[in-house]
């Protein structure tokens, strides 16, 4: 019960921001065949991303990427994404719930376009955990590059999850690592968050996307998240 009182207070916390930003660093194993690479043979590879997001009310949404997939910026205005590639300078623009949530879920299942750290803004964190996993537990407290945590650790047959929480008033999430079990050699995704900024003043102007000059439109199928 303790780790759900820990993660339910985590999620407490982000509900009540009214706007909020903080940089998420990613690291995750993919296959060989799936990432451009000179690299003979099958096996994994790691990526890694690093992003700046950017939260405002219930329906703004800013994520600028640098990785190696190269270098993306992600506008949400509350009506239309927009997807915009530094590196191909092409962009895509569709419409979209008018909730951040609802239209984080829904881009992901209708183009498979990823949002770093999405699953700490779902209202609903800790009941998917309890419904999803069969065991959800607190290992303890530990460190994250020296900043004391709550090691939360969930699993199922299918993946093991991490979770440290930070270990002050605010309690805010501070690391994951999710290791995908029943995959080919076990791939793992993990993302690190830090330089959390608590209720900054966001111009809304930052929300808006205004497509390049030069700038080429493509389908929504074609782009997805680096």
């Amino acid at each position: 019960w303790r780790a759900v009182v820990i993660c339910d207070r985590m999620s407490d916390m982000i509900g009540d921001l009214n706007s909020c930003s903080f940089t998420v660093t990613t690291v995750t194993d993919v296959e060989r065949n799936h990432v451009y690479t000179e690299l003979d043979g099958s096996g994994l590879i790691t990526r890694h991303r690093k992003s700046d997001v950017y939260f405002k009310g219930h329906n703004k949404l800013m994520v600028d990427s640098k990785g190696d997939g190269g270098h993306q910026t992600v506008r949400y205005d509350g009506y239309t994404l927009s997807i915009y590639s530094y590196t191909e300078n092409n962009y895509i623009t569709v419409d979209a719930p008018d909730s951040t949530i609802a239209m984080i879920y829904e881009i992901n299942a209708r183009y498979g376009v990823e949002f770093p750290a999405a699953d700490f803004f779902n209202p609903y964190f800790t009941d998917d955990l309890i419904e999803t996993m069969s065991s959800l537990q607190l290992s303890g407290r530990s460190f994250v590059a020296g900043q004391p945590t709550y090691h939360i650790v969930a699993r199922n047959d299918d993946m093991n999850v991490e979770i440290w929480i930070s270990d002050d008033s605010l309690m805010l999430p501070v690391k994951m690592r999710i290791s995908y079990l029943s995959r080919e050699n076990a791939p793992r995704h993990e993302i690190t968050l830090t330089d959390w900024k608590l209720n900054p003043d966001l111009p809304l102007a930052m929300f808006d996307f205004d497509p390049p000059p030069n700038g080429r439109k493509i389908s929504a199928g074609v782009i997805s998240s680096n």
